[in-house]
């Protein structure tokens, strides 16, 4: 449309140009002032040559216009198919239309999707619970070792021997062993005799089985069971342990005792005796006193696994433990002499006690000396 009219405005001028023109061809007579004739034909020399060229330039402003209405023609085609093909996308808009519903479609369906996972974890729930299942399963298992206790125990280990006594044997190094006849005599197979010397290790010296007739199973009617212990330690502490096993060498547990071998064929077993208080008289040095510790009258050899002995004297204001200066063996007593000091033999009361190798005490043997003027007090 702007360029229509400014091909009008254009077409107006030249018609006003043609006018102006027009104006150089009025009459002569019209004029009011006569030219000479030459000028008059250079006038309208140059008059024809402008007529000529305002035509040339309005048929070239025609032929531009019209190329100009063509192509503004085709460019305004041209730009409305765009606008016409904008309402073409009314498929568009359905195909919109179709993705927001395949777009609502898997919104639908994501919930759709969220219900399994929400039964996954349902379903792993009881996954849990199947172990929890299983659990009572494992009832039969064990159950399984409740019936193999007593299998256990059929094939278990004999008890052990108890109430072991140590006595004298007939040879020199050997010791009598007896114990209490066991309950169960089918179960034990054999008997074992192991020695620890002064505390050290657990030696075995005897392994015997029962059938090869070593071990006694008839003793006091068969009441006790004993066996002989050879190539016993010699002046030294001693503790002694007898065991019993099964025919699959299964062995029991053990009650050690404690024993010592002389010079003598006694087994010193036990806390001692109470010290058999021979003479107390005044010793030889000032201040101090003898006394003898004699043979017990059951066993004539001496005590050789005591070790040593505790003096208490009262002399009127209470017991007290007065030191032992010398202890010594005396063959002629066929015990020991005490000499003790400081401390006047009499009047004054005695307390001894005994104590082995073993430091086992002995229970308190007891003498009374009143008098000072009797010189062995008996």
């Amino acid at each position: 449309m702007e360029q229509l009219s400014i091909h009008w405005i254009q077409a107006k001028a030249l018609i006003y140009l043609g006018v102006r023109l027009s104006d150089l061809f009025e009459p002569e007579d019209m004029r009011s002032d006569p030219e000479p004739r030459g000028s008059i034909q250079q006038k309208n020399a140059i008059i024809g040559l402008l007529v000529a060229i305002v035509a040339v330039l309005g048929i070239i402003l025609l032929v531009q216009s019209c190329d100009d209405g063509t192509k503004s023609t085709t460019t305004q085609q041209t730009a409305t198919a765009p606008v016409e093909e904008a309402p073409e996308e009314e498929p568009t808009e359905e195909t919109h239309a179709e993705e927001a519903l395949v777009e609502e479609a898997p919104v639908e369906e994501a919930p759709a999707e969220e219900a399994p996972v929400e039964e996954e974890p349902a379903e792993e729930a009881p996954a849990e619970e199947a172990p929890v299942e299983e659990a009572p399963e494992e009832e039969p298992a064990e159950e399984e070792p409740s019936e193999e206790l007593p299998v256990e125990e059929d094939s278990g280990p004999p008890e052990p021997p108890v109430n072991v006594l140590c006595l004298p044997s007939v040879n020199e190094s050997e010791f009598s062993l007896q114990w209490d006849a066991p309950a169960e005599p089918d179960d034990v197979f054999g008997i074992n005799v192991y020695i620890s010397e002064n505390g050290g290790a657990y030696n075995r010296v005897v392994q015997e089985l029962v059938s090869d007739g070593v071990v006694s199973t008839d003793l006091d009617s068969g009441t006790k069971w004993g066996i002989i212990a050879v190539s016993v330690p010699v002046g030294t502490p001693l503790m002694i342990a007898v065991t019993s096993f099964d025919a699959d060498y299964s062995e029991s547990g053990w009650w050690p005792i404690d024993a010592y071998y002389g010079s003598g064929t006694d087994c010193f077993t036990g806390p001692p005796d109470a010290p058999n208080i021979g003479t107390v008289s005044p010793g030889a040095g000032s201040g101090e006193t003898n006394i003898q510790i004699l043979p017990n009258e059951y066993d004539q050899a001496p005590a050789e696994d005591i070790v040593s002995y505790t003096v208490l004297v009262d002399t009127g204001s209470g017991f007290q433990e007065v030191p032992i200066i010398s202890q010594n063996f005396e063959s002629s007593l066929n015990g020991y002499l005490l000499i003790i000091s400081p401390n006047d033999h009499a009047p004054a009361d005695y307390q001894i006690t005994a104590t082995d190798a073993h430091g086992n005490v002995s229970a308190v043997a007891t003498r009374s000396c009143p008098d000072s003027s009797v010189p062995e007090c008996n």
